[in-house]
């Protein structure tokens, strides 16, 4: 078995990248199922089973949850105050650039 450069292999190595820490498989796993879960959106229903008379019921139902859902949405993003953008030195020339070519 070839070592290449290295024939001393209890020498420290020169550089250490990263650390990683060992640890057992399921708090491996349930750091993994936190972080999935983190991504997910949550339902615009509540969760459970629901039986309807027609299709027509089910489908108001559903969209009554979802108009909340994104009402509630709405009024979270449009609360904040939106930034104007900084007239640097470049901004003004590439408005010009832009203002000369249209």
């Amino acid at each position: 078995m070839s070592t290449g450069d290295r024939d001393n292999l209890e020498e420290p190595f020169a550089k250490v990248v990263g650390t990683r820490t060992n640890r057992n498989p399921a708090a491996a796993y349930d750091a993994m199922i936190a972080r999935v879960k983190s991504f997910a959106r949550p339902l615009p229903y509540p969760k459970g089973v629901y039986r309807f008379k027609t299709f027509e019921e089910a489908d108001a139902w559903s969209e009554k949850y979802r108009l909340q859902e994104a009402a509630s949405n709405f009024s979270t993003h449009a609360s904040q105050a939106v930034q104007p953008l900084p007239k640097t030195h470049w901004f003004r020339k590439l408005l010009n650039r832009f203002r000369k070519s249209s």
